[in-house]
């Protein structure tokens, strides 16, 4: 059977539309697996700079004790 897709705007058989919508979906879901992990990555990363940037501040804190310079 030939069918017009609404969404694709073309003319194709059937089972071929079907497995292309199918293969969007699975598609979509991958990418919404693929954000979700972009998005824990960023925040491990953010949490991973703040703290080196605690452990730079209390070397340079450090630093400034023994080297006697008392700002």
């Amino acid at each position: 059977m030939i069918t017009k897709d609404k969404v694709l705007g073309v003319t194709m058989e059937t089972e071929d539309v079907a497995m292309l919508h199918f293969k969007a979906s699975v598609l979509e879901e991958s990418a919404r697996e693929m954000r979700a992990r972009a998005d824990w990555l960023w925040e491990r990363i953010k949490e991973e700079k703040r703290y080196l940037m605690e452990c730079k501040m209390e070397a340079e804190e450090k630093n400034r004790v023994y080297s006697g310079d008392f700002r």
